[in-house]
């Protein structure tokens, strides 16, 4: 395919572009062929003690996260709860009978991506909002040793929040490296605690709150100090705990998908081949490859039996990945070159997850990176010196999602803002590599290599994520053996 200098282009998008008015080929994907579960009217009344605690912690937490998609809240909840839904028995053993009330399959890599989703929003918005928000108080009191001891860890925080003496923060900062990184006993008005005293959902969230200490403690501790902290609480093994929890749990379910979705995934593959063929020439089953890691969230989700996705995702090769790289290039390339008829990425999202709150925030985020892309190389020219990009608001559009920011995106019936965290990583690989593409089309100026760097971390780490959910293991990508920049 031939090279052109995109940032010399003059065309502007048509309206409709990328503001979700063009549409593939109708397909139906509703629950019609859903398998029904024997008795489902006759159970559906019928309560479990655990229940209110599931639904009062989810109302708690959406109390302090209004905005929050559904599916992070629930899995968050089971997480946080699992000590209570999924009890040790005389003999170790957990047993998946409480917990499968609430879940009809359980993906332990998609609920760990959401669980660590919720620990970025809960520890960003600290730092943003410049607060404590107290996760002691969502708890219920089911788990009361956990509430006192995070109470404790959150007054802590909050002390050194609202300090500005060096003595008095790293008093403070010390009795959190007693608990994180010494990982001794702390005694707090006559209460004493571990770490280790904490469930490993209430880990979780206790390491969040150090971290966000050390960012409050920022100019008062050392560089030392500081990264002691964050490697010790990055490198805990309680969520590696919290998966195993959940693969036992898993295993011990019957899972059943809502749909039939490999007949839907069949019907997307050819409206995709219809949609895409007369305009870019990929292999039908660089299509499919491309649908699915789209769609991975969805596969992942507890709407799709595992069965049904090993199925339709047919196993990890790092040559599927490298081929959907060089398969959304193509397409951009093609996009760029005809930007009367472009191809919109978002158009790829299957009707079932795009139904979903993770697809729309999908959609969004696909016609953001695609936009502000297209849009960046149509205003920026070739002679163009690194502040003329970088104070192009295309580029800072996109500079937002590079630094993994909160954005909002301009639909002709409104806006709609979009917060990093809830992005799936399908999404990701598709928008992280169009970032990349775009930026290796710019003039390659001093200061924009920083971001060209990002941008291929970024794409590694969205490489991770697809290898990680195909293979349900977590063996470390290597970004070489995938981007090529032409």
């Amino acid at each position: 395919m031939k090279n052109i200098r995109f940032y010399e282009t003059k065309k502007r998008l048509t309206a409709f572009v990328l503001m979700g008015t063009i549409a593939l080929s109708t397909i139906t994907l509703t629950s019609c062929n859903k398998k029904e579960k024997e008795e489902t009217s006759q159970t559906s009344v019928e309560t479990i003690p655990e229940e209110a605690t599931v639904n009062t912690v989810k109302e708690n937490i959406k109390k302090l996260f209004p905005e929050m998609n559904d599916e992070i809240v629930d899995d968050t909840t089971l997480i946080l709860l699992l000590n209570i839904l999924a009890k040790e028995d005389e003999n170790g053993k957990i047993s998946a009978d409480v917990i499968s009330n609430f879940k009809s399959k359980i993906d332990s890599d998609n609920i760990m991506d959401n669980f660590n989703a919720f620990l970025s929003q809960l520890e960003n918005g600290m730092i943003k909002e410049n607060k404590i928000i107290s996760m002691s108080n969502v708890l219920p009191q089911e788990l009361d040793n956990d509430k006192v001891i995070l109470s404790h860890i959150e007054k802590i925080v909050e002390n050194i929040k609202n300090s500005t003496d060096k003595a008095t923060i790293n008093k403070e900062f010390t009795k959190l490296t007693t608990l994180f990184v010494e990982e001794d006993e702390l005694e707090v008005d006559g209460f004493k605690f571990e770490i280790r005293d904490l469930t490993n959902g209430s880990r979780a969230l206790a390491q969040a709150y150090a971290r966000t200490a050390a960012y409050f403690a920022r100019n008062y501790i050392t560089e030392e100090q500081a990264e002691r902290m964050d490697n010790r609480t990055n490198n805990q093994n309680n969520k590696a705990y919290i998966k195993t929890d959940l693969e036992v749990l898993g295993n011990q379910i019957d899972e059943v998908s809502e749909i039939d979705v490999v007949s839907a995934f069949d019907n997307q593959y050819l409206a995709v081949e219809n949609y895409i063929d007369t305009k870019v020439d990929l292999s039908s089953g660089d299509e499919k490859d491309l649908v699915n890691y789209l769609n991975l969230k969805y596969l992942a989700s507890d709407k799709v039996a595992t069965k049904d996705k090993n199925q339709i995702l047919n196993g990890y090769e790092e040559e599927k990945v490298n081929d959907v790289i060089l398969s959304i290039d193509a397409i951009n390339t093609y996009n760029l070159n005809n930007q009367n008829d472009i191809i919109t990425f978002s158009n790829l999202l299957v009707g079932e997850y795009k139904n979903t709150q993770t697809g729309q925030i999908d959609k969004v985020a696909l016609d953001f990176v695609q936009y502000n892309s297209i849009m960046l190389l149509n205003t920026v020219e070739k002679d163009a010196k690194f502040t003329d990009i970088f104070n192009n608001p295309y580029f800072q559009n996109l500079k937002l999602y590079i630094m993994r920011n909160d954005f909002t995106h301009k639909y002709n019936d409104g806006d709609v803002k979009v917060q990093h965290e809830e992005i799936s990583g399908g999404a990701n690989l598709i928008n992280n590599e169009i970032i990349r593409y775009t930026l290796s089309k710019l003039p390659q100026v001093k200061g924009l290599e920083s971001f060209v760097e990002l941008s291929k971390t970024n794409l590694e780490g969205s490489i991770q994520y697809v290898q990680n959910i195909v293979t349900g293991e977590c063996e470390k990508a290597e970004l070489e053996e995938f981007v090529k920049t032409k």
